[in-house]
């Protein structure tokens, strides 16, 4: 070909799509032979063939990874059952240790240089002490109960800038208003909360974060994003409700829900929950300590409403939820705020004993302590389908308090981060193994039996009285010829079937702990077949004749748990040894009723009675 454009020459090294020139480009016109026009095809045409040829070499890859992939799959399914049938299929082989080990690094802090993650110098090995993630609290998220109870009144007035006289005197005309705030504590934190609440807002009339508490939570926590929108707040005194009072000078984060729902709408999975109603909670409850006599009453009397009986404790605080972003809705199965409100109501009505007790101390860490610091739960989350559990992931759940506006009023409320990060690489990894060592190394026997009565696991000590029978500690599982797995639950009852019945109703229907005490047989404990006699045997029948056999005294407690593995019901058993306590209560017992005889034979019935 040839170049149509006068001034530029070509060299023949060039390729002819190509033109350097210091001048502005010029609108050329090329014209390239059939032979050069087929060269260039053939090239084309064999770098295709390349790729295709590359694309085909990664496809059969996956075709075999997927492959091996289906077949542990098939093996993990037929271990079971299909395992202790008649042995005619194929036997599968057993997995990689490295199966169980997880492929990738899960998501972890910031490991950068921040100083307000690394431990105190002074505090022993930190290095070693920072890769269990342990942290020292920063000097600007220090305890507020600490600065009140540590110091007089004066003393912890001055420390807040506290004028003590004429405010005094102003602080005991607000105390008589209706609109005081009533909390946990006494008169003394009372002022306090007051006085440093006006101090702040009689000034500028603003808000906000800290640089420091900022920074901080852009390292821990998703909430970093809405505190940078969030550094000055025009909040008001009339904003704040009495509980939001209590925190005038404690470092906890301030935002707008706004700045929540813009910052962590595309966020991971989210959710934010207020107190509405917190004051009338805390006035009947100070109503019921005025007047339950003696002492007082140390329980909660609150509002009877959504199904409870009343407020009991810290626990039953009811929390309204005003906030989820699309990755929380669909963290549940759900397609709406309003859906997660009613599905929020209807586990707060039916938590389980153990979310209870998690509830309870997280509310008193913040609101009688006010340590407002994140609280971080390991839990198992059971797939996204609403309704339906599924085999389990390990998730870790952080509890941020806060104090947030909405609709022109300041709540106090807690965001819930449902897969925040890990302190550190081995975090869940170290807390399961932790978990584990104490199933192992405690003195209690402790038993996981399945629905159907296979023991999937069990410490030492219950080994010494089952045997090792569990699924975790041996190759095989024991099935009776008809196909079916031989039920070790039900042959620990013996011929107590009625008893047996009773524990299944209280732990399935109830939802609760049963407990009792038990003599059981070894042969209970070391069945070959279940026993079918439906005798009931009564608490006091055939004590002798069952001291006559071989056995020991239990004190017995059955729960049941969701099985991380499938979803399905998992029954927990511990059993503690009770024989030698048992044998001289009943000592006494024969004792007692001898002497009773002995005094019968004496002295006169009515004589004994009075």
């Amino acid at each position: 070909g040839h170049w149509a454009a006068e001034g530029f020459e070509r060299e023949e090294t060039d390729p002819p799509n190509r033109l350097f020139t210091e001048r502005p480009l010029l609108r050329l016109r090329v014209s390239v032979s059939p032979r050069a026009r087929a060269r260039r095809m053939l090239r084309s045409s064999k770098k295709k063939d390349e790729e295709i040829a590359g694309l085909k070499e990664r496809v059969a890859e996956l075709e075999a990874a997927l492959a091996r992939e289906r077949d542990a799959a098939r093996a993990l399914q037929g271990s079971g059952a299909d395992a202790s049938a008649s042995g005619q299929q194929q036997q599968k082989g057993l997995l990689s240790p490295s199966r169980f080990r997880p492929p990738h690094r899960r998501r972890v802090l910031d490991d950068g240089p921040g100083d307000r993650l690394e431990l105190d110098p002074g505090a022993g090995d930190g290095g070693a002490e920072r890769k269990k993630g342990v942290f020292a609290r920063p000097e600007w998220a220090r305890k507020f109960r600490k600065l009140v109870d540590g110091a007089s009144m004066k003393e912890a007035a001055a420390r807040l800038n506290v004028p003590t006289s004429s405010a005094m005197a102003e602080e005991r005309e607000r105390e008589r208003s209706p609109s005081v705030c009533r909390g946990f504590f006494g008169p003394i934190k009372k002022r306090l909360h007051q006085m440093s609440d006006n101090n702040n807002s009689s000034s500028s009339g603003k808000a906000g974060n800290s640089p420091e508490l900022v920074s901080h939570y852009c390292k821990i926590s998703m909430l970093g994003a809405a505190l940078e929108l969030c550094r000055e707040l025009p909040w008001r005194p009339g904003m704040l409700t009495p509980l939001t009072r209590r925190f005038a000078e404690v470092p906890i984060p301030r935002v707008t829900l706004e700045a929540v729902d813009k910052t962590l709408r595309q966020a991971g999975p989210a959710t934010l929950r207020i107190i509405k109603d917190y004051e009338q909670q805390v006035a009947q409850r100070e109503e019921k300590e005025r007047g339950g006599g003696k002492g007082g009453s140390k329980k909660w009397k609150g509002k009877k409403g959504k199904g409870e009986q009343g407020l009991e404790s810290l626990a039953d605080l009811e929390f309204d939820t005003v906030w989820a972003n699309p990755a929380g809705l669909r963290h549940w199965g759900l397609d709406s705020l309003e859906m997660l409100i009613q599905f929020s109501d209807q586990r707060g009505v039916r938590k389980a004993k153990f979310v209870h007790y998690i509830l309870e101390a997280c509310n008193q860490l913040t609101l009688d302590e006010l340590d407002p610091q994140p609280t971080r739960h390991m839990y198992y989350h059971y797939g996204s389908e609403a309704g339906v559990k599924k085999e389990a992931n390990i998730l870790i759940l952080q509890v941020t308090p806060l104090l947030v506006q909405v609709k022109g009023k300041v709540y106090y409320g807690l965001l819930y981060e449902h897969d925040a990060l890990q302190k550190y690489e081995r975090e869940v990894m170290d807390t399961v193994t932790r978990s584990h060592a104490v199933f192992r190394y405690t003195e209690t026997a402790l038993t996981i039996f399945t629905a159907s009565g296979i023991i999937l696991q069990q410490n030492p000590l219950s080994c010494t009285l089952f045997g090792i029978v569990a699924s975790e500690n041996t190759m095989y599982s024991d099935f009776g010829r008809d196909g079916k797995p031989l039920d070790r639950l039900r042959a620990l009852f013996g011929e107590r079937k009625a008893l047996y019945e009773s524990m299944l109703e209280a732990i399935e229907k109830r939802n609760s702990v049963w407990s009792k005490r038990m003599f059981i047989r070894k042969k209970d404990l070391k069945p070959t077949s279940i026993a079918n006699d439906d005798q009931e045997e009564e608490e006091e029948q055939g004590l002798e004749e069952e001291e006559e056999e071989e056995g020991t005294w239990f004190a017995v407690s059955f729960n049941k748990f969701s099985d991380p593995a499938d979803g399905s019901m998992a029954i927990f058993c511990e059993m503690k040894d009770i024989h030698k306590m048992v044998l001289q209560e009943q000592k006494l017992k024969r004792a007692k009723r001898n002497e009773h005889e002995l005094l019968q034979s004496i002295i006169p019935k009515h004589i004994i009675d009075q």
